[in-house]
């Protein structure tokens, strides 16, 4: 075989392998969109540690006689860490350094485990002397402190009442309790500060460490039904399901100033509803999930209004500077509960809700639809089928 035969070959051979690897590259890519694993029954609230590498479910349907645990796992792996057992969870979280996990639970019980071995080391029943399920928990960066917040009707005034209070970990006495109407309540990233959102009051700003009211801010619209802060601490959105404001306000905390409001579809038209929020932390975009409650927990926004039951779990995406939609995934059979980017932003993760098909899928950024990998590939399987004999010329077949 002469050096020309070697080189044709030669060249056959490469066309031929770069044709095969791009096909497989994109059904790789299409079928990889996501992660996904089973949990005992719908959770509530869904956690990254702060490294990325793990991720916590409050699974928590133990009055319908299902498991109901906090459920630690390894995203590389899926493995289990830890499986906790712990009524009606509504809200946890891990220590800054990934040690410790607490969660709430819908009776104002708090637990606060090891992550290594699993061992309870704190422990409160009925926090909250008024009751209320638990909204948010947050260490203090140097873990000394645990901060938690609960929402509940007040019979007097007719209006929903947060309560937070500040125990030390240390002594387990308590550092400061303060209350205010509030719809919302939530965290930032680094514990810093927490929001409160009240109807027709402005936004409140509290530091932490002492509870200390640090600014409010006009918000732009009366409601309040998830409260979110960026990673940065920049940024902090709320969704609004008022009939005329109706969308997600994101507003700079640097100068107070309104960013963008995005406006989500009309419930009342389109039977969904926000059930959680949440911005990415490049601060890029914004992830909203809709979706249904059952049972007792079937939300009123009107008279006479109550959403169906078996309606798709969707997760939409927006470019929070342009405001322009990216993409839609309907991620879940029923609704999706909650949804949390990683913190190194490669994954949104999202946990479903429903007595059935209880799963957390992990999602790969940046949000690109999953039509877009979809229609590639039939595009190029297409181009393939029309233009054949040319393309086995060019692969000299």
């Amino acid at each position: 075989m002469n050096y020309e035969q070697l080189s044709m070959y030669y060249h056959k051979y490469i066309k031929i392998t770069f044709f095969i690897f791009f096909l497989i590259v994109l059904i790789i890519k299409f079928f990889s969109r996501y992660k996904d694993w089973e949990i005992p029954s719908y959770s509530r609230d869904i956690v990254f540690s702060s490294d990325g590498q793990l991720l916590a479910t409050a699974s928590g349907e133990g009055k319908y006689g299902k498991s109901s645990k906090v459920e630690i796992r390894n995203i590389e792996n899926k493995t289990t860490i830890q499986s906790l057992d712990f009524l009606y969870a509504t809200h946890i979280t891990f220590s800054h350094d990934n040690s410790l996990i607490v969660a709430g639970n819908y009776y104002g019980d708090i637990k606060v485990w090891r992550l290594d071995d699993g061992k309870l080391i704190h422990s409160v029943n009925k926090a909250f002397t008024d009751g209320g399920q638990i909204a948010f928990l947050a260490f203090s960066p140097d873990q000394k402190t645990l901060v938690a917040s609960a929402t509940v009707r007040s019979t007097s005034t007719n209006r929903n009442i947060t309560s937070v209070i500040a125990w030390n970990l240390v002594n387990g006495e308590q550092h400061y309790a303060l209350s205010t109407p509030a719809n919302c309540a939530a965290v930032s990233f680094d514990s810093k500060i927490f929001a409160v959102s009240s109807f027709k009051k402005p936004l409140s700003i509290y530091r932490l460490e002492d509870g200390k009211l640090l600014k409010k801010i006009e918000k732009g619209s009366n409601t309040c039904r998830r409260l979110r802060f960026s990673n940065d601490g920049k940024l902090i959105a709320f969704a609004s399901i008022f009939v005329e404001k109706n969308g997600v306000y994101i507003i700079s905390l640097l100068d107070e100033k309104l960013v963008r409001v995005i406006s989500h579809y009309d419930p009342y038209k389109y039977q969904e509803l926000p059930s959680d929020i949440a911005i990415s932390p490049d601060g890029n975009y914004l992830a909203v999930s809709y979706g249904v409650i059952e049972g007792n927990d079937s939300i009123m926004i009107g008279p006479s209004f109550d959403f169906p039951k078996g309606l798709f779990g969707k997760v939409r995406y927006w470019h929070i500077k342009s405001g322009l939609p990216i993409a839609t995934h309907r991620v879940h059979w029923m609704d999706t509960r909650a949804i949390a980017f990683s913190p190194d932003g490669k994954w949104l993760a999202s946990v479903s809700g429903g007595r059935e098909n209880n799963r957390v899928r992990l999602w790969r950024m940046p949000p690109y639809s999953g039509w877009f990998w979809l229609l590639g590939t039939a595009g190029f399987v297409t181009l393939v089928y029309y233009r054949r004999k040319e393309i086995l010329e060019w692969l000299d077949i």
